[in-house]
């Protein structure tokens, strides 16, 4: 049996909330709701962290200055999955993707296969 991943889910839209529990639930992972950036800090903290799913559009701290938190505290982990809802260019999304711990970007709505297989690759890589 493997071993259960902890994913700390940093959004601030309620609906995706559960939509990303529900898919990463599915595979049996301890998910963990983080409602904006400062919240999100905290539970990244707390406790070992395998993979962030983050909102870069977040109330209180943004994605960007989480990204930096991550760093300091954690050097250099957990992988980071962004996702945003709203429109990128393609300059917006390479900075987003150069990001340290950014291991895949999605633009909202996510497809469910393509954000499980992104997530899979990222704990297994982790």
């Amino acid at each position: 049996m493997a071993t259960k991943k902890r994913i700390v889910i940093v959004e601030d839209d309620e609906a995706m909330q559960r939509l990303f529990r529900t898919y990463l639930t599915q595979d049996d992972h301890i998910v963990e709701i983080a409602g904006d950036g400062v919240e999100a800090v905290e539970k990244i903290a707390l406790k070992d962290t395998d993979l962030v799913i983050m909102d870069f559009m977040l109330p209180k701290k943004g994605g960007y200055e989480i990204i930096k938190e991550i760093q300091e505290m954690n050097g250099g982990s957990p992988p980071v999955i962004a996702v945003t809802g709203r429109f990128q260019d393609a300059a917006a999304e390479k900075d987003i993707r150069s990001q340290p711990n950014v291991v895949d970007f999605f633009l909202k709505p996510v497809d469910h296969s393509e954000f499980m297989a992104a997530v899979d690759k990222a704990l297994s890589n982790g």
